[in-house]
């Protein structure tokens, strides 16, 4: 079969899954997630967290915000704000992948020296899953950059629809 009609057989095979998807537009959400952090040029890992919250505006976009603590790796602080735009692709009622791409504004601080800050690009990816009525569970993987310092963090959350 070539690759065109591999694809269209997916497709006719996904829209009965994408029809059924039982996300909630126009649904506010917050949340926190915890996780590994990755950082490139200091060789090192830390554990980073986040505090977020967003709006779906359709079932394939919203804008979140959050806070993100990226650790204290070699006992510098990185941290700051996020805004993001979020596109949702719902699999099926309890599924759906994501991936979102925004502005990062971050604070490095080191103890004992002077602090940098600056405004980054970050993106990411993942997946969603509908555990209960509007409490969500999520896996994520997002990549920051604070200056020259690029970072990976893998986390997992919970969030709460309202």
């Amino acid at each position: 079969m070539n690759k065109v009609g591999l694809f269209l057989t997916l497709c006719v095979f996904a829209f009965p899954a994408l029809s059924k998807a039982e996300f909630v537009q126009g649904e506010i959400y917050a949340g926190a997630s915890a996780g590994v952090s990755i950082y490139d040029k200091l060789d090192t890992t830390d554990v980073g967290y986040k505090l977020y919250g967003g709006y779906l505006l359709y079932d394939y976009f919203g804008l979140d915000i959050a806070y993100i603590n990226l650790g204290n790796p070699a006992s510098t602080e990185f941290k700051g704000l996020s805004a993001s735009a979020i596109g949702n692709l719902p699999i099926n009622g309890q599924v759906s992948l994501f991936g979102k791409v925004g502005s990062f504004v971050w604070d490095r601080s080191p103890s004992g020296g002077s602090s940098s800050s600056g405004n980054d690009l970050n993106f990411g990816a993942g997946v969603n899953f509908n555990a209960m009525d509007n409490i969500y569970i999520h896996g994520e993987l997002e990549r920051y950059k604070a200056g020259s310092e690029s970072i990976v963090i893998y986390s997992l959350g919970l969030a709460l629809g309202f």
